[in-house]
């Protein structure tokens, strides 16, 4: 179950970070997106680093020949190329952690202390900053988060993580749950902001439509996806020390 939503969520994702880019070729947006997913599938399927640099290699020589056939349709064929590539791989270095991290021991559990850190986070910097926002956090960027929210989000993270380790971490220390919330929410509220970049520079308001007043996948997704890298290698950092947080 978990593979089928990860591999549906990460087409959605791909499908719509090409379509803000090339609004009116979904041809590429499909074809791009169809060769993007290799890399995540490779993570979740082989969970083996070296599938992953095997399937983003197959990406990038995929891809150089695509425009080098299609080279007279662009105007500015490495323009194109560059937000090709950039989508893929900001969407498959991402994703593939999620994967990774899904095949460490304990993974289900660590992949949903992820997911609900960051997602509580997200909802508490919405709701404080709606009712007590006054301070623009970076108002060229995003001009609706706060300074108010953001600290709001970063304390529901680490609410989440204590609720966690009270239910699932009990061997673990709580001040280093504190510590890896604490970060995993700077982080995502910096890929959010990130994504807002992305949506600034093309000129839309969401990624896509597909959550009905949410926008897209995207939309809800980007702190996580910046976060799990983190977060991965973290656990990566803590095991080989002979730490487990499960």
């Amino acid at each position: 179950m978990f593979a089928a939503l990860f591999a549906a969520v990460c087409a959605v994702g791909l499908i719509e970070f090409l379509g803000m880019f090339f609004p009116q070729d979904r041809t590429l947006v499909a074809g791009a997106a169809a060769i993007g997913i290799l890399p995540p599938l490779a993570a979740m399927y082989f969970q083996d680093p070296a599938a992953v640099l095997l399937a983003f290699g197959l990406v990038l020589f995929v891809t150089a020949c695509f425009f080098i056939i299609s080279i007279s349709r662009w105007d500015s064929p490495v323009d194109a190329w560059s937000k090709v590539l950039f989508a893929i791989f900001y969407m498959g270095i991402t994703t593939v952690h999620i994967a990774l991290l899904r095949g460490l021991p304990g993974g289900r559990e660590l992949v949903l202390f992820l997911l609900l850190v960051i997602f509580s986070g997200d909802v508490a910097a919405y709701y404080v900053g709606c009712t007590m926002g006054k301070h623009k956090l970076c108002p060229r960027v995003s001009a609706g988060k706060t300074i108010e929210g953001a600290i709001g989000g970063l304390a529901a993270n680490v609410v989440m993580a204590m609720v966690l380790w009270f239910f699932w971490f009990p061997g673990t220390d709580p001040r280093l749950l504190i510590s890896i919330a604490l970060l995993l929410g700077c982080v995502g509220q910096a890929g959010d902001l990130a994504e807002s970049v992305v949506k600034r520079s093309v000129g839309v308001k969401d990624s896509g439509r597909i959550l009905p007043g949410h926008g897209g996948v995207l939309d809800r997704l980007d702190a996580v996806l910046m976060a799990a890298p983190v977060f991965y290698w973290i656990v990566i950092f803590l095991l080989r020390r002979g730490v487990a947080l499960t």
